[in-house]
């Protein structure tokens, strides 16, 4: 079983992933792919699967197919 702080357990996400959140959606993509993170910080296939995971676990990125995640919007 893991274990998660409060901070995991409301959703909140690091400044890294919001730094990528920021910048992929302001370049205007519907779905980011695996590629393209590797591509953006230099990281190997096992390292964006890691953080891409981690964001969909937070409810940031939704996975939709092996590789591809899309945008969730937030509500108000």
């Amino acid at each position: 079983m893991h274990k998660y702080n409060k901070k995991h357990l409301l959703g909140g996400i690091s400044s890294k992933e919001r730094s990528i959140l920021s910048t992929f959606l302001s370049e205007g993509l519907q779905v980011l792919h695996a590629e393209d993170l590797m591509k953006k910080l230099g990281i190997n296939r096992n390292a964006a699967n890691l953080i891409l995971s981690r964001m969909c676990k937070k409810g940031s990125l939704q996975r939709l197919r092996p590789g591809v995640y899309g945008f969730v919007q937030l509500s108000s």
